[in-house]
């Protein structure tokens, strides 16, 4: 996907044959560092737990709550907060329910645990000067 990414070699196989490979020139870390993008597992782990901190924000009657807080009856049965536990081991579910119920504290928390949050993102830019000044002119 980047212009000039990857190479052919053209080597010898087993045969004695020439055969063609494509060799890639940079790795995925070196192209989340050159087109500043987070690694794409933080990006989901972050995103799988602004969703359930969403979804413990939810009024308790709401059925993807409930769901949320079903207790499965198997032993070691798969569970989200068995996930969350792995994902942010530092916390304890109470305490993380607590955090998850407050957005501004629980996106302090992700930006403490997750390092491209804390990037600044840039302004968008404003229409330029002349692009103004020439809408209220003709409107006068």
């Amino acid at each position: 996907m980047t212009p000039g990414g990857y190479s052919v070699k053209i080597e010898q196989n087993e045969d004695g044959e020439d055969e063609e490979t494509m060799k890639f020139k940079f790795t995925n870390d070196n192209l989340d560092e050159f087109f500043d993008t987070p690694p794409i597992n933080d990006f989901i782990k972050v995103n799988y737990l602004n969703y359930i901190a969403h979804i413990v924000r939810r009024p308790a009657d709401h059925p993807t709550k409930k769901a949320l807080f079903i207790v499965p009856e198997r032993p070691n049965a798969p569970s989200v907060f068995r996930k969350l536990r792995f994902l942010l081991p530092e916390f304890e579910r109470e305490d993380l329910l607590k955090k998850m119920n407050n957005s501004s504290t629980f996106q302090q928390l992700l930006k403490m645990k997750f390092p491209y949050l804390r990037k600044k993102k840039s302004a968008k830019p404003s229409r330029p000067r002349a692009e103004r000044s020439l809408t209220t002119t003709m409107g006068n």
